[in-house]
């Protein structure tokens, strides 16, 4: 029997694979949506060869404006919906100081999410704002709180916006004392009420299928230096427990950040080892670990810290007023003292005879100690060290690239090519980082990115990303990096059709921008294959379209953008 579809004609482009050229971009004339699934059942490339060949009822036809190009929807891979109250703003101050991004801004608007009504009212206003600029998938931060970060996944969902949305834990060095969880095992359960919430199983109950969910959860630990190592420990076991949960965390995002890990985070292999072995222990047969009190009776110094970052010039030097708390072996004699320890001079601290050793972990390379690596979407991971990199190829590790905050936060930028081109590649997407970015216009995230790829580049210019490769990477990159490879960012038959249609501005039409010089367009070189005028007027389109879309579509339906 015959489909029911909806018919899309014109200019259609996807750029499903890196390098993205004239010769891998493709070009289509008409894909056909089914009504019931959103799925392409058709795609005809420009130039009469077609894919897939199910017999299809037509029963609406829309055309692509001439001048305008229909593109796959963009997907952001790591934007803050918690921070857009006060984006634009901040992004002049160190991430971490005591007046800077996180403690002047971040947390308290974040804290202000406790009120369900007014997170409400942000969320609703975000998700439009985000379909409006194109953006079909976005990869969400929320707060610390379950019932306004469930709040956000229903909004996509009522709005029909695929998103992956994570509610943060964080136990340690929030700043900002009334924002933090103050219990390990209340947060964790917390989490896991949150990935079992109904509003992520709707797809599925529907379908009584195993359909990919529109709306997914995903574990969220801020970032190192704000979760202690039980924390990373408990949410390790959860992720194992629900190993079709992605996880999403910052890694290597900033120079004080950087630091800043190297001291919160202690590799102590007293606390990992013995939690891996209470898992398998036969006399633990709960596969609960050891406390870390019982390894206080066995001689484990406990710390407890304030930390304080401060900028001076162009260096940010981190520094800790730490609480050294050491037990003997016999549990009878205890000591306590304070020390200052300058994480840019000290290394090693040594209290009553016992060496207190840090080893400077890396990010990746602690989360891949608690069970936290594996497919975890990293984001920023501009100063990443080859180790990490080393690890990321290992543990399938996928980068939000956040060009924009990166240039703010990292006084740098990541080499996306060269990452790209590793034997074993690394999956990237891009993200807007709002509001460390100051816009959540993916186009913006595009230009960047060719822009941050140019500076790595300067002289060697022909090495530096195109804006083509920009569009694969806000598409079907990632698509990749969200494990949704299978489902959106290309026009491939079977996948939802996530689109949207970018139009030009209301000055396109002058005389002054006709094609520099006039040609006659050579015969398209084979099916699906650019002609120079489809390729200039997508060059052209990447670079000059304004924000705001009319017509977005998610698995295969118009959405409200009002």
């Amino acid at each position: 029997m015959p489909r029911d579809v909806v018919r899309v004609r014109g200019c259609i482009i996807d750029a499903p694979v890196f390098p993205a050229t004239r010769d891998s971009m493709r070009c289509f004339a008409a894909v056909d949506v089914c009504c019931k699934t959103g799925r392409i059942v058709r795609a005809e490339l420009a130039g009469g060869t077609q894919a897939g060949g199910e017999d299809v009822t037509v029963v609406e036809t829309v055309e692509v404006p001439m001048g305008s190009i229909l593109l796959p929807g963009f997907i952001d891979c790591h934007v803050h919906a918690s921070q857009f109250p006060f984006c634009g703003t901040g992004i002049s101050r160190p991430l971490m100081a005591d007046d800077g991004f996180l403690k002047k801004y971040a947390f308290p608007t974040e804290d202000g999410f406790r009120d369900v009504a007014y997170a409400e009212a942000v969320y609703d206003a975000v998700v439009r704002t985000t379909l409006a600029h194109g953006t079909t998938t976005a990869v969400y931060y929320a707060t610390i709180h379950r019932p306004a970060t469930v709040a956000l996944a229903r909004r996509c969902r009522a709005r029909r916006q695929r998103a992956l949305v994570g509610k943060i834990q964080m136990d340690q060095f929030s700043l900002l004392e009334s924002y933090k969880h103050h219990s390990v095992a209340a947060c964790v359960e917390e989490t896991e009420a949150f990935l079992l919430d109904e509003i992520f199983h709707m797809d599925s109950k529907a379908q009584g299928t195993e359909q990919i969910e529109l709306v997914q959860p995903v574990i969220t630990p801020r970032f190192i230096p704000s979760c202690s190592v039980d924390l990373l420990l408990a949410l390790g076991d959860l992720a194992r427990r629900y190993p079709r949960v992605l996880t999403q965390t910052h890694v290597s995002e900033s120079i004080d950040e950087v630091e800043f890990a190297k001291v919160a985070w202690e590799e102590d292999a007293a606390i990992v080892q013995a939690a891996q072995a209470a898992r398998t222990a036969p006399h633990h047969p709960t596969g609960k670990r050891l406390a870390a009190a019982t390894l206080l009776e066995q001689g484990t110094p406990a710390k407890k810290r304030r930390c304080d970052v401060h900028v001076e010039e162009s260096v940010r030097i981190v520094t800790f007023d730490e609480t050294v708390t050491v037990t003997s072996a016999d549990g009878l004699a205890t000591s306590t003292e304070r020390h200052a320890v300058d994480v840019q001079q000290h290394r090693d601290l040594t209290v009553k005879g016992v060496s207190l050793t840090r080893q400077h972990t890396c990010d990746l390379q602690a989360l891949r100690q608690v069970g936290l690596a594996k497919g975890l979407i990293a984001a920023h991971a501009v100063l990443m060290s080859e180790e990490e990199v080393s690890i990321a190829e290992e543990c399938d590790v996928r980068v939000a690239h956040c060009p924009l905050s990166n240039f703010y936060f990292a006084n740098g930028s990541l080499d996306v090519r060269r990452l790209l081109l590793r034997t074993r590649p690394i999956k990237i997407g891009l993200g807007t980082d709002v509001a460390g970015g100051y816009t959540p216009c993916m186009l913006n995230a595009m230009r960047s990115t060719v822009i941050a790829s140019k500076g790595i580049y300067a002289k060697t210019p022909d090495d530096a990303l195109s804006i083509f490769d920009a569009l694969h990477l806000a598409t079907a990159g990632g698509a990749a990096v969200c494990s949704l490879g299978h489902t959106v960012g290309c026009f491939d038959v079977g996948k939802e059709f996530d689109a949207q249609v970018l139009t030009p501005p209301h000055w396109w039409a002058a005389p002054f921008l006709q094609l520099s010089v006039p040609h006659e367009d050579a015969p398209r070189p084979a099916p699906g294959r650019l002609t120079i005028s489809e390729y200039e007027l997508l060059e052209r389109t990447l670079h000059l379209a304004e924000p705001r879309r009319h017509d977005v579509w998610v698995r295969g339906r118009r959405v409200d953008l009002e």
